[in-house]
């Protein structure tokens, strides 16, 4: 590969001559970007030049045209339409806002006066349990009176009757005294209770017998 195959590959620009063996470089620069216009060319007009594919290209401009303006205000309708949804959803939230606001403060009021009927009823009920404690009270102590009476009655009975009780003191004599005793149970009794023996007895040793029938 020759030197001025490289030279016009990577530099398109830069010009390889050979002349009389000599190698000269002939480099173009652009001109630079702050540099101003030529004075050859101030006030040269080029002429708009004209071609028949720009009328076609016109004509779809402003089709492209009038349909970026419809697709323009559709987007501004369509914002519209949607700001006026949120607008009328915020009214919408707000109102429901304040119907629970006045709702909660109901249901407030309607708590309040119901705790205060609550309260006044338990307190009723408070003083009639109360009442109906004291008055289960004082029956379990009437009744525990009574049957406090009725043990005391049954024991002064019992000691009243272990009187007669044989003591193993006593045995003997009591023994000896049933066996010295007549009984005679031939015998009739009225309506009072008094006994006719049919035995020619004295009414002192009716009496007597009567007195042993007792005792024993």
């Amino acid at each position: 590969m020759s030197l001025q195959s490289v030279f016009s590959r990577f530099l398109p620009n830069l010009r390889v001559i050979r002349q009389n063996g000599i190698n000269a470089q002939q480099l173009r620069f652009r001109k630079r970007r702050w540099a101003p216009i030529a004075a050859s060319k101030l006030y040269v007009v080029p002429p708009d030049p004209h071609f028949p594919e720009w009328d076609q290209l016109r004509k779809l401009e402003k089709v492209y045209a009038t349909e970026m303006r419809s697709i323009r205000q559709a987007f501004v309708k369509e914002r519209q339409q949607i700001k006026y949804a949120q607008t009328e959803a915020a009214e919408v939230v707000q109102k429901r806002k304040d119907e629970f606001q006045a709702l909660k403060k109901l249901n407030n009021e309607w708590n309040d006066r119901v705790g205060k009927i609550r309260q006044e009823r338990q307190i009723l009920e408070d003083e009639a349990a109360e009442e109906r404690r004291i008055r289960e009270l004082i029956a379990l102590e009437e009744e525990e009176k009574r049957i406090r009476m009725e043990n005391e009655r049954l024991v002064r009975e019992e000691i009243e009757n272990s009187k007669q009780f044989i003591d193993m003191d006593d045995i003997d004599n009591e023994i000896e005294k049933a066996l010295n005793s007549r009984a005679d149970y031939n015998f009739a009794i009225d309506v009072f209770g008094n006994r006719y023996y049919n035995s020619s007895q004295t009414s002192s040793e009716t009496s007597s017998i009567q007195d042993t029938q007792k005792g024993s």
